[in-house]
Formats: C-alpha cells, structure tokens, sequence
C-alpha cells in the first residue's frame, strides 16, 4: 500500500512470473486485462508496484491466493472494489519482459506465449475483463482484445 509518506511491504511471491506455466499465465492474463503496473519516486529511489483490483469478494480470494498475497487489501469505499498492490521491482521488470508497462490501456500487443499455456493466458484474460452476452438464441463469450491485437 502506498500513502504518499511510506510503502508497506506485503508478502507476496515476487518469482510468479519467472517461469512459464498454467498459473503464471493465468495471472498473466488477468494483469493484462485488469491489473496495473506503476512506479513512484520517494526520496529518490524509483519503487515498482503491481496492482490488481476487483469487485468480487470471492474472485479477489483466489486472486490473492494465486499470488500466496498476505497483506492487507485496500478497497475503495465508494465502488466497493478491493485493490491488491504489490511493491517490487524484480516482479514488475519480469512483467515488463512479457509486456506490460504502465498506462497500457490503448497500446499494450498480444504477447508472445507459448502455445502449451495460451488457454490459460486467454482465460485470465477473460476472467479479468471478460462477459457473456446472448444475442438472437446465441451465446458468446467476449474479451476487448482490439488494442490488445494490434500488431
């Protein structure tokens, strides 16, 4: 958590994104869709951090246990959504290695993922941003990917 005066440092496990697997993609596509990565400078020092926020109560749960996280959430008291943010520069460079930056929004590219965990990838990323809609006795399942797909 950051209050503009000090970092609290969570425990959290900061290797998550060092090796390629069903988990690490997973999480890599819910970041990609709904999470943020920053940095702030205090006292000269430049400070990383990984945030993912949401509002289901029970989806943040495993969220948090997927990330072994044992700090405390923030949550927004007007929005109700719970904020996870996790300060470390060694987690935030491996995430930049797999393509995530701040403010990516309208210019993050699909990343390079091995296929054997391209699911999992795609399914974090509909988890995080994801909805189903049926139209005309259809359904479908729908990801914003536009920006994401640029090339």
């Amino acid at each position: 958590m950051y209050d503009q005066n000090k970092i609290t440092i969570n425990k959290f496990n900061k290797h998550t994104f060092d090796k390629w697997s069903n988990k690490m993609s997973y999480l890599l596509g819910l970041l990609y869709s709904d999470g943020n990565i920053s940095y702030t400078i205090n006292s000269g020092k430049i400070f990383k951090r990984t945030s993912f926020s949401q509002k289901d109560k029970v989806f943040m749960n495993k969220v948090v246990k997927l990330f072994e996280f044992d700090g405390k959430l923030n949550i927004n008291k007007k929005t109700d959504v719970l904020n996870m943010v996790m300060h470390n520069n060694y987690m935030v460079e491996k995430l930049e290695e797999l393509g995530l930056y701040p403010n990516k929004s309208l210019t993050v590219k699909f990343p390079n993922i091995p296929e054997k965990y391209l699911s999992h990838f795609i399914r974090g990323l509909f988890d995080g941003d994801g909805c189903i809609c049926k139209i005309d006795g259809t359904i479908s399942f729908v990801v914003d990917l536009k920006n994401l797909l640029m090339v």
